[in-house]
C-alpha cells in the first residue's frame, strides 16, 4: 500500500473543500499528520479520537463523503481511496489499546519531578536520619544508633529504573541526614555508593574505628557536604595517631589518650566549606561517655577550621 497523502498534498489538491469537510474533520486530519510524522505518539493520538465522539464521527463522515465524491468523479478515485485509507487507519488507532508503559515521569520538568520525590519521601515517613543496615565486617561495637527518628529504610522508588534511581537518590541524599555507626561503615558505604558520595549534604558519624583517618579524608572529598555532626565516646581514643603511638613507646604515661591524639584528628581538620558543625555525645546506654569539656572544646576547634572556604581544584 502506497503512503497516504499528506495534509499538505490534500490542501494542494483542495480535497477538503471539494469534499465539503467540516472544521472538525480537518482538525482530525491535521492531528493524524502530527501522529504520522511522530510529533505526537500513538497513545496520545488514539486517546484524542477515542475520547471525542465528534472526532470519531468526523472520520466516518470523511469516508462517506469520499465514497460519494468518488462515485461521481471517476478521475478522483485514487485520491479518494487514499483519504479513505487514512480514515481507516485513524479508526484503527483509536481502537488500539494503549501501551502499558506507565506514567512518563522523566518527561516532566525537573522542578515537578522534585515535588514528586518530596511527596514520596513524606508519604513513606522516611526518618530524619537515614541509617543503613550494617554492612562492614569490622570489629567496632555493633549497636543500634541512639539518635532519634532513625531506622533502616528501603527506598522502592529507586528500583524503578536506572535514570530515576540516579536522580531520586541524588535528590534524597541532599535532603536526608545520613548516619554511620563507625568510620568503617562510612568508608564501606561511601566507596560502594558513588551517588551517596557525590550528593550527601548532611552526615552524622560516630568517631571510632581503626580507619577514622581514611574516613575523614573521604568526607573531605564529598563535594556537596555542608553539615557534619561528630559523635564522640570513650572508644574514639582507642585508636591513636601514628605520632602519639610512637611517642608512647618512649614516654610512658598513665594518662588517658587525649581527644586531639585520636586517630583521624588531623584528617578531620582538613575538611572545608561546611555551613554547620556540631559535636554530640554517644548515649550512655550505647557506650562510655566523654566529659562535656571534650565536646565543647572539639566543637570550637572544628567550627574554626571546617567552616573555612573550600580550596578550588
Amino acid at each position: 500500500m502506497s503512503a497516504p497523502l499528506s495534509i499538505y498534498a490534500q490542501l494542494t489538491l483542495k480535497l477538503h473543500t471539494r469534499l465539503g469537510l467540516s472544521p472538525t474533520a480537518i482538525r482530525l486530519l491535521y492531528a493524524y499528520e502530527d501522529y504520522r510524522i511522530g510529533r505526537i505518539d500513538q497513545d496520545e493520538f488514539g486517546r484524542m479520537v477515542r475520547t471525542s465522539a465528534n472526532m470519531r464521527r468526523a472520520a466516518t463522515d470523511i469516508i462517506a463523503k469520499a465514497a460519494t465524491f468518488m462515485a461521481n468523479h471517476a478521475e478522483e478515485v485514487k485520491h479518494c481511496v487514499d483519504i479513505i485509507q487514512t480514515c481507516t487507519e485513524i479508526l484503527r488507532a483509536a481502537d488500539r489499546p494503549p501501551s502499558m508503559v506507565g506514567f512518563p515521569l522523566k518527561k516532566l520538568p525537573l522542578e515537578i519531578r522534585h515535588r514528586v520525590y518530596d511527596h514520596y519521601i513524606r508519604s513513606n515517613t522516611i526518618p530524619e536520619i537515614l541509617t543503613y543496615p550494617r554492612k562492614s565486617t569490622c570489629d567496632c561495637v555493633a549497636y543500634s544508633p541512639s539518635w532519634p527518628l532513625s531506622r533502616p529504610v528501603s527506598l522502592a522508588l529507586a528500583r524503578t529504573s536506572t535514570q530515576i534511581k540516579d536522580e531520586f537518590l541524588a535528590y534524597f541524599y541532599k535532603k536526608a541526614t545520613v548516619g554511620f555507626t563507625c568510620s568503617c561503615e562510612l568508608i564501606k558505604r561511601m566507596t560502594d555508593n558513588e551517588i551517596l558520595r557525590n550528593s550527601a549534604r548532611k552526615v552524622r558519624v560516630h568517631w571510632t574505628g581503626p580507619v577514622s583517618d581514611q574516613a575523614f579524608l573521604l568526607l573531605a572529598k564529598c563535594p556537596r557536604l555542608k553539615e557534619l555532626d561528630i559523635i564522640i565516646s570513650k572508644s574514639t581514643t582507642v585508636y591513636m595517631t601514628k605520632r602519639e603511638k610512637e611517642l608512647r613507646k618512649y614516654f610512658t604515661t598513665q594518662k588517658p589518650v587525649r581527644l586531639v591524639d585520636a586517630l583521624g584528628i588531623d584528617e578531620l581538620l582538613l575538611i572545608r566549606g561546611l555551613e554547620a558543625v556540631s559535636v554530640s555525645h554517644l548515649s550512655t546506654k550505647q557506650g562510655g561517655r566523654r566529659v562535656d569539656e571534650d565536646k565543647v572544646n572539639l566543637r570550637a576547634l572544628l567550627r574554626s577550621k571546617l567552616k573555612l572556604e573550600r580550596e578550588q581544584d
